[in-house]
């Protein structure tokens, strides 16, 4: 092993050396350690920005299903939620009880989806020679995005509804 300064010209003077003890020796394909594990390395960035992309965008297409299917439960119980107002019931207690329905399937599936990653992480780790770390504090905080990104879509339109005259919220349109 040799250590140096500069990788240039001690590969040129390696090649120099072997070249004079056998000239039918041909060099072509010398690699300092450091510029080899930074190729090694540039891989693995890539493959991670990827993931990370690949990611990104799949929260978003989570968000904007989750954001479609309160819409859609949120028209649905807007007649009921007409005729509480109507009939005098607090904004406050609707709204509390409207959160706790919408987000039943929400938390449902969210535990769903990560009952499925845990038995795919699980099935995967008994492989021999995988291993797979799972950072808990990571899963933790994603957890608990996805849950207020879930409150947050289900709050605004619930909101709306509420903040409606009660007589718009009873007509079906």
């Amino acid at each position: 092993m040799i250590t140096v300064a500069d990788e240039n010209n001690a590969i040129a003077h390696i090649q120099q050396a072997v070249l004079e003890v056998d000239q039918r020796l041909d060099i072509n394909n010398i690699a300092s350690l450091t510029s080899m594990f930074d190729e090694k390395r540039q891989r693995h960035l890539n493959a991670a920005w990827l993931a990370i992309v690949l990611a990104s965008t799949s929260l978003l297409m989570v968000c904007i299903g989750i954001n479609g299917i309160v819409s859609y439960l949120v028209k649905v119980r807007r007649y009921s939620l007409g005729v509480k107002l109507s009939m005098g019931a607090d904004n406050y207690r609707l709204l509390k009880e409207s959160l706790l329905e919408l987000m039943q399937p929400i938390i449902m599936s969210l535990v769903l989806a990560f009952s499925l990653a845990f038995l795919i992480i699980g099935y995967c780790m008994s492989l021999p020679g995988v291993d797979l770390p799972i950072d808990w504090w990571l899963t933790t905080v994603i957890w608990l995005g996805l849950l207020a990104i879930s409150v947050l879509a289900s709050f605004f339109p619930i909101n709306q509804t509420l903040r409606q005259d009660p007589i718009k919220a009873l007509r079906n349109e």
